[in-house]
Parts: C-alpha cells; structure tokens; sequence
C-alpha cells in the first residue's frame, strides 16, 4: 500500500506587468482588416487604418508605440510612409509585412527606417 502526502494548494496572487502597447495597423487589403479588427477589439490602444496617407496622419496625432504596414499600400507604399513617419516621430517602431521577397526591398525598408 502507497502512501501520499498530502499536498497543500497554495495560491498566490502574482501581479501581472503591464505589456500594453498601442499599435497602429495600415493595410489595403479588406480582409486583413477585418482580421485585425476582431484582434484589436479587446485593446483599445490599437489602431486600423486602410491607407497610408491616413496611417502617417494617425500615427503622428496618436504616437502609437508601434505601426505595423503593409508594404504595398495604393498611392503612398510602406517604405514613403515609414520614411515619414519616422521623420517625424523618430521613437515610433516601424514593422512592416509583405508578402514580397526581395533583398533590395528589405534593404530599402531598413533604410527608411523600418525595424530589421
């Protein structure tokens, strides 16, 4: 016959570190936004915009932590609109996504100033 001893539960109560971050999310592509969206509902800190010119405006007028973006945007492409928003707010982190692979355009991203 085994015997077991007899374990106590100890709870405790572990306070969480705050991670919350704002991001910005730029992308043409309606489906993705509405994927994004469903994500973003439960952070109220982050942001999805269908345009670049309207991700420069709101990434300047919110000063999200983080804008994320979609390479090939209509009029202004991710690399223009990381440039500008890197000009103006050098603090802000720059992703940008695509679907491309190409060494000169990855090259040209971290050149503009998009995160490596």
């Amino acid at each position: 016959m085994r015997k077991y001893a007899r374990v106590k539960e100890v709870k405790q109560d572990y306070e969480q570190p705050e991670f919350e971050r704002s991001i910005l999310i730029v992308d043409d592509h309606a489906v993705v936004r509405s994927g994004v969206r469903r994500i973003v509902e439960d952070h109220p800190d982050w942001s999805v915009v269908a345009e670049a010119a309207d991700g420069i405006a709101k990434a300047i007028a919110t000063e999200p932590d983080v804008v994320i973006l979609d390479y090939a945007l209509p009029l202004i492409d991710g690399i223009e609109a990381t440039r500008q928003i890197r000009q103006r707010m050098p603090s802000i982190e720059v992703l940008i996504f695509t679907m491309h692979d190409n060494d000169n355009l990855l090259r040209d991203m971290v050149k503009a100033g998009a995160r490596s």
